[in-house]
C-alpha cells in the first residue's frame, strides 16, 4: 500500500511538472514556382448573378500524428484588372465525393477575415489571409478560399484568380457560380476544373517537447521526504 501511495505521489509530481518547452517545425505548400505569372481564370467577381464570387483551393494536411498542426496564412494571386472591391478569405473543413476537388464544405467556419479591398491593380499581387494559426487535423482536406458573398459592394468589378495546371497532388482550384452561399452542397454552378490556384500556404506544427527536469527532481525529492517520515515513524 505504502509502495502504491509513493509512486502516485511521484507521478502526480510528474503530472503537475509545467511542460512549455515545444518543438516547432514548419513548413509550406507553394505551387508558384511553376506559375508562369500569367495564367489565371475568371472572372472572380462582386455578386451580379450569374457571376463567380467565390475561387479558392482544397488542401489535404499531411499525417502528423504526435504534432499540433497549425495554418498561419495563405496567399493566392489576382490581376488582369485595376477593379477595388471588398472580399473575405474563408477556411472550412471539406468532405470530398470521389475526387479531392469534388465535394462540400462541411461544418462551421475555421476562420472568416474582415472585410478587405483588392489593392486595384492589373498586374497579379499577391493576396494573404493573416490566419493566426488555427488548429487543424491531420490527413484532412479543407477548402482555403476568397469570396464576395456576403460582403456589400456599391459598385461592381472584377478581376481574375491565377492558377495552373496540376502541380499539387493533395487538391484541385475550385469556384462557385452561386451568388448566396459557400456552405454545404455549393448547388447554382460548382465546378472543380483540373489544374490548382497559384497559392502559398504556411503551416507550423508544434511537437510537445521532454518533461522538464525541475518536475521531475520535484516530485522525487518529495517522495523521499514522505519514505523518511514513514521510516521514522515505524522506529518509533
Amino acid at each position: 500500500m505504502v509502495k502504491y501511495f509513493l509512486l502516485a505521489v511521484a507521478s502526480f509530481g510528474l503530472a503537475l511538472a509545467p511542460n512549455h518547452s515545444a518543438e516547432a517545425a514548419g513548413f509550406t505548400i507553394d505551387t508558384t514556382p511553376t506559375w508562369d505569372g500569367m495564367f489565371s481564370a475568371g472572372p472572380w467577381s462582386t455578386p451580379r448573378p450569374p457571376g463567380t464570387e467565390t475561387f479558392g483551393q482544397v488542401i489535404t494536411t499531411p499525417s502528423s500524428p504526435l504534432a499540433g498542426l497549425f495554418l498561419d496564412d495563405f496567399t493566392f494571386f489576382v490581376g488582369g484588372s485595376d477593379a477595388i472591391f471588398n472580399y473575405k478569405f474563408h477556411v472550412y473543413q471539406w468532405e470530398s465525393t470521389g475526387e479531392l476537388s469534388s465535394g462540400k464544405t462541411i461544418g462551421p467556419s475555421l476562420f472568416e477575415s474582415p472585410i478587405l479591398v483588392l489593392p486595384g491593380e492589373r498586374n497579379f499581387t499577391p493576396i494573404t489571409a493573416n490566419v493566426g494559426g488555427i488548429l487543424l487535423a491531420p490527413s484532412t482536406t479543407y477548402a482555403l478560399f476568397l469570396s464576395t458573398i456576403g460582403v456589400v459592394n456599391l459598385i461592381p468589378g472584377e478581376t481574375t484568380l491565377g492558377i495552373q495546371s496540376d502541380v499539387y497532388p493533395g487538391g484541385k482550384w475550385i469556384y462557385s457560380n452561386n451568388s448566396f452561399t459557400f456552405v454545404g452542397p455549393w448547388s447554382g454552378g460548382f465546378v472543380t476544373p483540373p489544374g490548382d490556384s497559384a497559392f502559398i500556404a504556411n503551416f507550423r506544427e508544434e511537437v510537445p517537447g521532454p518533461l522538464p527536469i525541475l518536475g521531475t527532481g520535484v516530485a522525487l525529492g518529495f517522495s523521499r521526504k514522505l519514505r523518511s517520515r514513514i521510516k521514522a515513524a515505524g522506529m518509533s
